[in-house]
């Protein structure tokens, strides 16, 4: 990634501040999320999503 990439995904970043618990989320969204999640580092590489 350059670091211009960087900073733009920076610029747009949101912080979800309420949810809806009653709004469903696509399986396909829910699985990339999880998948996703095993690319981020763990303490100790303790890797706990494993």
């Amino acid at each position: 990634m350059e670091f211009k990439d960087f900073i733009d995904l920076a610029r747009v970043k949101q912080s979800c501040r309420s949810y809806d618990p009653d709004r469903e989320v696509e399986v396909e969204k829910l699985e990339a999320c999880l998948e996703s999640m095993k690319l981020a580092p763990s303490a100790c590489n303790a890797q706990p999503y494993f």
